[in-house]
């Protein structure tokens, strides 16, 4: 479910960056329920804590996955920027509609868009084709080979302690 919400956040990538709360939310819930289930441990609550921050990756993860995969580095002219309000971390919002090789989609800040950006400025941004995943600048990817096997070996994990720790619980 976890991995799910966050294969979830990658895909809603034209999204307000705000509905990542929700994904924030299922990640919350799912450590205070596994705490309720009676984990005994501040140690082991602590471990799966650090175990479920790893999950937090699978956005950025699944994304760059699907830009190793098929994704094209294009030059895209940028059309219409938006400048939003600024954020409670002071940072701003910035987004520009870019247009590469007829295909027209957004470039959130990740992507090289930032308070100087105007119409007519260049980038060489990496692109699905299929518009499955936002676009980004380009950067070394993590590849399937690595995220499948990692967020795997992190559910592994989690359901290892928390079997342990349900098992050795003190009646």
């Amino acid at each position: 479910m976890v991995a799910g919400a966050g294969v979830g956040a990658a895909v809603l990538h034209d999204a307000p960056d705000f509905y990542m709360l929700g994904y924030a939310a299922v990640l919350a819930a799912g450590l205070a329920v596994l705490v309720m289930l009676g984990i005994p441990s501040v140690a082991r609550v602590m471990g799966m804590a650090v175990l479920w921050g790893v999950l937090i990756a699978v956005p950025y993860g699944f994304r760059s996955a699907v830009l190793d995969w098929r994704g094209e580095q294009v030059t895209a002219t940028v059309v219409e920027v938006e400048h939003g309000p600024p954020a409670y971390s002071g940072n701003e919002d910035h987004r520009c509609k870019v247009e590469a090789r007829g295909d027209v989609f957004w470039l959130k800040s990740t992507g090289g868009c930032d308070w100087a950006s105007r119409p007519g400025d260049r980038y060489e941004v990496l692109h699905d084709p299929h518009d499955l995943v936002g676009a980004t600048a380009p950067g070394p990817p993590i590849g399937f080979r690595v995220l499948v096997p990692a967020v795997a070996g992190v559910l592994v994990l989690l359901g290892v302690v928390g079997a342990r720790s349900l098992s050795r619980k003190s009646s």
